[in-house]
């Protein structure tokens, strides 16, 4: 009896070594989610640091207006009320008993001369917060404070 082989053993391996249907499909299913998770971490850490950089530029403006005024009272007074009003100008809620941004303000005196120092803490917003990890809805966020501190001499004016 004679049978009839529609392949060889030789031509089927052949024929499976060279079949690469699907493989880029599987390749680009592997590495999807690194790509995804390297975007995320990317737009995250812009975030920080824009947030960081605003924090520090409000510190700096403020500390620099509370400087210019007559008297040591109105410096403190001054400059956290600039403070919490150029970071709420910004979108953030820095008012007495928010908790999302506390601004702090006080007299250094040094060497015979007078500074204002300010010091803004706020609770980083993280872009992450709101992707549900796990079957649970988790949340990756850890909690990240960004604080800055900035200290002029008061020139009055």
């Amino acid at each position: 009896m004679r049978t009839l082989h529609r392949f060889s053993r030789r031509s089927l391996l052949g024929r499976t070594r060279r079949d690469r249907r699907g493989a880029a499909a599987a390749e680009f299913a592997l590495t999807l989610p690194i790509y995804i998770l390297l975007l995320l971490g990317t737009l995250e850490y812009g975030n920080f640091l824009t947030q960081l950089a605003m924090v520090y530029q409000v510190t700096g403006d403020a500390a620099r207006y509370g400087s210019q005024q007559a008297t040591l009272g109105e410096a403190t007074t001054e400059s956290a009320n600039a403070a919490r009003q150029l970071m709420s100008d910004l979108g953030f809620d820095c008012d007495v008993g928010s908790g999302g941004c506390t601004v702090s303000s006080r007299i250094i005196q040094e060497g015979g001369i007078d500074y204002v120092e300010v010091s803004v803490d706020k609770n980083y917003d993280q872009l992450t917060n709101a992707i549900p990890v796990g079957k649970h809805g988790w949340s990756v966020a850890l909690p990240t404070v960004l604080r800055a501190r900035a200290v002029y001499p008061i020139t009055g004016t």
